[in-house]
């Protein structure tokens, strides 16, 4: 099973989403900056590596929101998402891919992989919105 960490950034309220490619897996859908855990790596480093190298945001604080793991079809993840909250700089997909931000009460409307989708409860509850909106 593939480990996998999220970052969930929020900053001045709005939240992180970037576009997977058009060639890939679920493409064209909005998730949230992440990638691989490498061997013996903390998940929440990974997180801000992750972030670091998707987007050039650096640094921040991390708080575990939730771990689940789910099955694609195509192969078995365990998510490890993380509220990143204090990151600093401009954020750059660095694969050319689109960013955007998206207030918490939008993100129930934007077409996410099943995995994202299953952790925006969690996200929303942290960020006291209502999972009903």
């Amino acid at each position: 099973m593939q480990r996998v960490a999220l970052a969930m950034v929020v900053r001045e309220g709005q939240v992180l989403l970037a576009r997977r490619p058009a060639d890939g897996l679920l493409p064209e859908v909005w998730e949230f900056p992440g990638g691989k855990v490498e061997t013996d790596e903390d998940p929440a480093a990974a997180a801000l590596r992750e972030l670091r190298e998707e987007t050039g945001l650096e640094g921040g604080s991390t708080e575990k929101l939730a771990v689940l793991e789910h099955d694609y079809g195509h192969g078995k993840l365990q998510l490890w998402a993380y509220l990143i909250t204090g990151a600093t700089g401009r954020p750059v997909h660095h694969t050319g891919a689109m960013l955007r931000r998206a207030a918490p009460g939008e993100l129930k409307a934007a077409e996410m992989p099943a995995a994202n989708r299953f952790l925006l409860p969690a996200l929303l509850r942290r960020l006291g919105e209502s999972e009903a909106q």
